[in-house]
C-alpha cells in the first residue's frame, strides 16, 4: 500500500477512485469492485468496504478530505464509519454489510443476516427472519462513528465540532477543515453528516497506526 496507508480517495475530474494502491480488497454494496466508473453508483446511498491483506501503519486519519493532498475532497454525506483491527472474514464482512444495509436502506443481500423463517403452526405463514446484529458483536471493532446517534455529535447551530467514537476506544474525531454539518440531511429517516468538499474531521488522540493492524474499513 502507498506509504503503508489505507484509504478511499476520489480522483478529481473522473468517475474513478484515486488508486488501487490504497487497499487490497474493495467491495461496493456487497460486491467486489474495481475503482473505475464507480462514482455514479456512489451518487446514491451506498456501502463501501476496503481492507488490506497485511499489517499497515498510518500516521493520521481524516474523513472528508485527503490528509496531505488538495483536490481530493468528499462532497457529500457520511452516515456511519466502522474500522476493525484486523481484516474481517467474509462472514463477518457480510454481517457488517447486512447491518448497514438494513439500517440505511441500501440494497445489499447479505446471506449471514437474512434467513428464511418457517412457520411451525401449520398455517404456512412463512417469512423472512432478520438476525439482530450490532458492530460491538465483533471483538476487533476499533472505531465506530454513527451519525444516526445524534448524541455522539457535538455541534453549534449544526456546525460539527466533534464526532464521538462509540466503540469505547475514544477515537473521537474533531473538525480540522471547514465546517461539516449535522441535522441538515437524512438517509432512510436517519441523520447524516454532510461535507461540502472543503471540510474534514480528523482523529484527535491517536494515529491510525495505533488504531488498525491489518485493517478493514467499512462506511455508509
Amino acid at each position: 500500500n502507498v506509504n503503508g496507508d489505507i484509504g478511499i480517495i476520489g480522483n478529481t475530474g473522473t468517475d474513478d477512485l484515486y488508486s488501487t494502491n490504497w487497499f487490497d480488497n474493495l467491495y461496493l454494496n456487497g460486491s467486489t469492485s474495481g475503482i473505475t466508473d464507480i462514482l455514479g453508483t456512489m451518487s446514491s446511498p451506498f456501502l463501501l468496504s476496503a481492507s488490506a491483506n497485511s499489517a499497515i501503519s498510518v500516521n493520521g486519519y481524516l474523513i472528508g478530505n485527503d490528509r496531505a493532498t488538495v483536490g481530493r475532497p468528499w462532497d457529500g454525506i457520511v452516515a456511519e464509519v466502522l474500522a476493525f483491527g484486523t481484516k474481517l472474514s467474509v462472514s463477518d464482512r457480510q454481517k457488517i454489510e447486512g447491518y448497514l444495509a438494513h439500517k440505511w436502506g441500501v440494497s445489499v443481500e447479505s446471506p449471514n443476516t437474512v434467513q428464511a423463517a418457517k412457520d411451525s403452526s401449520s398455517n404456512a405463514l412463512h417469512g423472512i427472519l432478520k438476525k439482530k446484529f450490532a458492530p460491538p458483536s465483533l471483538s476487533t471493532l476499533d472505531l465506530w462513528l454513527d451519525a444516526a446517534d445524534t448524541s455522539t455529535i457535538t455541534h453549534s447551530s449544526n456546525a460539527v465540532s466533534q464526532w464521538s467514537d462509540k466503540s469505547g476506544n475514544d477515537y473521537h474525531h474533531t473538525t480540522n477543515l471547514g465546517s461539516p454539518t449535522t441535522n441538515t440531511q437524512q438517509v432512510n429517516g436517519k441523520n447524516v453528516v454532510a461535507f461540502d468538499g472543503n471540510d474534514g474531521l480528523s482523529l484527535t488522540n491517536a494515529s491510525l497506526g495505533d488504531l488498525i493492524n491489518g485493517t478493514n474499513n467499512d462506511m455508509a
